[in-house]
């Protein structure tokens, strides 16, 4: 497991670091079996390549972002291979096995990420073991505090709900790690672990410790719900070994220029850092781990902290003695965030950016961000387990959306209720992507599990019937649309005001079916509740006087259709809610209107005025400009 002589199809790494061995000659001798066991006790993923060719796809294809290779390769082909893919991102860092050292030695010594050039495979594998200080993966979101940001708000609910979330099984991800890992290690991590000991497997950078920070680094949302009970521990643990007097604290890594020039360029703003972060008391600690990069920065965060400030929701962190060293630790709370307050280069040419821990509440900008959250996306709240699907649909991550909300299915069975929205969510994931056959599927699931006259049987029947109009299906659509009206009825009685909108919908459905009378009728009724519910200028009243001024002009009762039609007009002059384009239609369709009665002076003078309101508002190549146009052109040309 986690060895390959295959060509891959995709990166298929649980981790960020993987091993690439490319030899032309490969052969599974004692001396390859024992350095491929030593390599993988700390990497465990191992591509094996004979062909030159296929290594350098496999490389060139894999993510950038969330991968890093460390290569060893024969000199046979080192020369051919290296100088092609020295400078891809995601190649970290090469080893060249060779006969001859000394040959090999100063051609490569003009590469930086060249670590090693060995003719003995112990040497280079222990070389490999002493370089590889597998680093945090660092994914940062940076909030600007002038722009509602959208990974911000993806990573602080997608993390909430994970918090709130039953705890997983381990057995799942047991199962999944079987497929990639050593058996023995999986079973000791099964006969071994702990709630308690969860902050002891991540700090000894144990393979769940690998596996989380890939999963968070690339937001792999399943991954993360398997990985659930991990996080929910080391929340738990955090919490518990809180301290609450201030501390100064530091942490190293390696940066691309990139990284440190977006954080030069925002220094006063936000950073949300995804992840546990590990840092320690000791500078001199931290500066030590900064070994030699490969092209990369070399930064040194320091983090003032004073926990007096901050409640369990913004941070946390825990005293603990390394796996490896004896030192302390504290490890900040998953999505922690800190406000960058400086950043410069010292004469050792290390960036050092200090930063200060924040809580959602300490800040205005803060405040109004988490305000957002909790008032849109109830964060926080109880019940809070589809923020982060409603989030995904409403920024149109619908694919995203689907897979969430499949996978709550089977998180959720004991909860009926929610099973219930997981499915009528689904339905309208699903019609959003036009495949309306799986969406009538997943509305008519929750209409099986509700009873008859339960009110949220109301907005399934309203999507069946949205669905069923979409499929050309209009008389199957008034029929669910009347089942919509009648459990609304029962359930709010005959005057409230979002009766209005199941007396349109059916409306709507009548007109397609060229029933006017019908939809006149329905109309009519969706008016009288506006007007006793609406403010007289509200816009809602002024596109039901639109519709009912479309039906009269259809039904040939062209004065009742100007009266309705004006009206509309008055009310969206006045209306604060009404955009221009408002106006604009309704000019269009007196217009029309006039032009039945043949009073083409009046129609003219109609489409003219909506003429010009279009041209301020939208291109010359709008379909609405065009048509517009062309009926003033062609009324002119018909008066001369």
């Amino acid at each position: 497991m986690g060895a390959s002589h295959k060509k891959p199809q995709d990166d298929s790494s649980l981790e960020i670091y993987s091993l690439i061995w490319l030899n032309p000659s490969f052969h599974d001798s004692e001396e390859i079996v024992k350095a491929q066991k030593k390599l993988r006790s700390s990497i465990n993923h191992l591509n094996i390549f004979e062909n030159s060719y296929e290594c350098e796809e496999y490389i060139r294809s894999a993510n950038s972002t969330c991968n890093r290779f460390i290569i060893i390769i024969n000199d046979e082909l080192a020369r051919q291979i290296i100088p092609r893919i020295q400078q891809l991102q995601q190649v970290y860092s090469i080893y060249i096995h060779c006969l001859d050292k000394q040959t090999n030695l100063p051609w490569s010594q003009q590469y930086l990420k060249i670590k090693c050039v060995s003719a003995q495979l112990d040497i280079l594998v222990t070389r490999i073991q002493t370089d590889h200080r597998i680093d945090d993966s660092f994914p940062v979101v940076i909030y600007k505090t002038n722009e509602l940001h959208f990974h911000f708000i993806h990573s602080q609910l997608l993390f909430d709900c994970l918090l709130r979330m039953n705890s997983s099984n381990k057995n799942k991800f047991i199962s999944l790690c079987k497929n990639e890992y050593e058996l023995d290690i999986i079973h000791n991590f099964e006969n071994n672990y702990s709630p308690s000991q969860s902050l002891s497997w991540y700090t000894r950078k144990s393979f769940i410790y690998r596996i989380l920070n890939k999963a968070l680094l690339i937001q792999n949302i399943d991954l993360l719900l398997t990985l659930r009970f991990f996080i929910q521990d080391m929340s738990h643990q955090i919490k518990q070994n809180k301290c609450s007097y201030p501390i100064h604290v530091y942490h190293s890594h390696l940066m691309t220029y990139e990284e440190i020039q977006l954080i030069e360029n925002s220094v006063g703003q936000f950073i949300s850092i995804n992840t546990f972060l590990s840092t320690c008391l000791d500078r001199g600690l931290a500066l030590f781990h900064l070994y030699e990069p490969n092209e990369l920065q070399r930064v040194l965060f320091e983090i003032n902290v004073d926990l007096r400030l901050n409640d369990e929701n913004s941070c946390g962190y825990m005293k603990l003695i390394d796996y490896y060293e004896e030192n302390e630790q504290i490890i900040f709370m998953l999505g922690s965030i800190f406000q960058i307050e400086n950043i410069s280069l010292n004469d050792d040419e290390i960036w050092i950016i200090q930063m200060k821990l924040c809580k959602e509440n300490g800040d205005d900008n803060l405040k109004s961000i988490f305000n957002i959250l909790k008032n849109e996306y109830n964060y926080g709240q109880e019940r809070n387990l589809f923020s982060f699907g409603e989030f995904l649909i409403k920024e149109n991550y619908v694919d995203e959306a689907e897979n969430y909300y499949r996978r709550l299915i089977d998180e959720l069975s004991c909860h009926p209720d929610d099973i219930i929205q997981c499915y009528n969510t689904l339905g309208r994931v699903t019609k959003h992507k036009h495949d309306y056959e799986s969406s009538l599927q997943w509305f008519n699931k929750s209409i099986k599990i509700k009873t008859e006259n339960d009110a949220n049987l109301i907005e399934s029947y309203d999507n069946i019937a949205e669905i069923h109009q979409n499929n050309g299906d209009t008389k199957r659509a008034i029929e669910s649309y009347k089942k919509a009206l009648m459990i609304f009825i029962k359930n709010f009685g005959e005057d409230h005001p979002k009766l209005a909108i199941c007396f349109n919908n059916l409306a709507i459905a009548y007109k397609r079916e060229t029933k006017y009378i019908k939809a006149l009728e329905y109309h009519e009724k969706a008016l009288i509740i506006l007007e006793k519910y609406r403010i007289a200028n509200h816009s809602d009243l002024g596109a039901s006087h639109n519709n009912i001024g479309v039906i009269h002009r259809h039904l040939g009762h062209y004065d009742q259709a100007i009266e309705h039609y004006q009206n509309a007009l008055e009310i969206y002059k006045k209306s604060l809610c009404c955009s221009y384009s408002d106006i604009a239609k309704t000019l269009r369709n007196i217009g029309l209107v006039y032009q039945d009665k043949g009073d083409l002076k009046q129609s003219l003078l109609c489409f003219k005025k909506s003429a010009i309101i279009y041209r301020c508002t939208l291109s010359p190549e709008d379909p609405d400009v065009m048509e517009i146009e062309e009926k003033v052109r062609s009324i002119s040309i018909h008066l001369k």
